[in-house]
């Protein structure tokens, strides 16, 4: 299962209120906003209408997601390290790409709970960033 920004921000923010609402309608307000005033912004973008108190207004640290991150890049890294020499070795003609890699990562949201919390388009980006 995916988790969209907005999920995530919902999660983060819990029981928060703006004024007296769930912290959620402001959020649903600022992403309304930016999309009927930049229709075709890319969705990153209207991914960080959600984000944008998550860091400040929670218990999310920057570095709990930067762990995350680096963990994640380091075990991409080393997989495509070791699938290349078997791939040398056993003459395999297809090695393991990015492609795949963002595959599995819905896989490992489900065995590993620490990365339920951090954002899917983060953790593709990092397996991304690997080339």
């Amino acid at each position: 299962m995916k988790t969209t920004a907005r999920e995530f921000a919902i999660q983060k923010h819990g029981d928060q209120k703006y004024g007296d609402q769930p912290y959620v309608v402001h959020l649903d307000h600022v992403h309304e906003v930016l999309s009927r005033y930049y229709p075709g912004i890319m969705q990153a973008y209207r991914d960080a209408a959600y984000l944008h108190d998550v860091l400040e207004d929670t218990e999310t640290t920057v570095e709990e997601t930067l762990t995350f991150c680096r963990n994640l890049y380091n075990t991409a890294l080393e997989q495509r390290k070791l699938h290349h020499k078997q791939s040398k070795s056993w003459g395999l003609e297809n090695p393991i790409n990015r492609f795949a890699q963002s595959h599995q990562l819905v896989e490992l949201k489900q065995q590993l709970p620490e990365y339920q919390t951090a954002n899917s388009q983060v953790l593709q980006d990092v397996v991304t960033r690997l080339g």
